[in-house]
């Protein structure tokens, strides 16, 4: 189990390149500041942990990978991050999309995305949720206005914790 960097002058300069790099079991510490359409897949597992404050995942356009700025499918620790701008054209567009494994999320933000956290339908996914904010989240679609600031499927558990859901998006 290794810890990884990522910020200014650290071994990695953006987080999808860490994540890459790193293997189950692995942490990866990420410095405090902004990082612009930094997407990734997580498909091991690993922490990710932000140090010396938030780390900012800020999208500015449509997410290639037309889901999530983190789509993840492994046992996933992610601590001290905010996402916001996440969108898609199907209008699904998450902070975070869990297609399986555990999800544990402790002190993490969501806001202004089409959807906060998403997740699928599988029946042996977990998702956590601790100390945590969601707001803002949905779109004015021409057929009516959507908006999840947490949409949980079919899973095997949910559990949220001291956390604060406000102002989903909705049309009077």
């Amino acid at each position: 189990m290794a810890i990884l960097t990522v910020g200014s002058g650290k071994t990695y300069s953006t987080i999808a390149a860490a994540i890459a790099a790193a293997q189950n079991g692995d942490t990866i510490n990420v410095d405090a500041g902004t990082y612009t359409n930094d997407y990734a897949s997580i498909d091991k597992d690993i922490t990710l942990q932000g140090v010396g404050g938030r780390v900012e995942m800020v999208s500015t356009g449509p997410i290639s990978n037309g889901k999530a700025i983190f789509v993840t499918n492994g046992n996933v620790t992610i601590n001290n991050f905010d996402f916001s701008g996440a969108q898609v054209s199907d209008e699904n567009g998450a902070g975070i999309k869990e297609e399986s494994g555990n999800l544990v999320l402790n002190n993490d933000g969501f806001f202004n995305n089409q959807m906060g956290v998403l997740t699928g339908n599988i029946d042996t996914a977990t998702l956590t949720v601790n100390n945590s904010e969601f707001a803002y989240s949905g779109v004015d679609s021409a057929d009516g206005s959507i908006g999840h600031n947490l949409y949980a499927g079919r899973i095997q558990s949910l559990t949220v914790n001291n956390s604060y859901f406000h102002e989903d998006f909705s049309r009077p």
